[in-house]
């Protein structure tokens, strides 16, 4: 993947912070199909009471 952005910094009270602005993306095809990674079984969910006051 191939990100543009633009890059911009302040100071403020002695500390400085940077500011990312990404603008533009572009996938990237690398000839390989990838496939994603098989989900996790999980067990079913029960019946059971919540204590949650809501």
């Amino acid at each position: 993947m191939e990100v543009s952005f633009n890059i911009r910094g302040n100071e403020y009270n002695g500390k400085y912070y940077v500011n990312l602005q990404a603008w533009k993306l572009q996938r990237e095809d690398s000839g390989m199909n990838q496939e994603a990674p098989p989900t996790p079984d999980f067990e079913p969910v029960g019946d059971e009471d919540d204590d949650l006051p809501f």
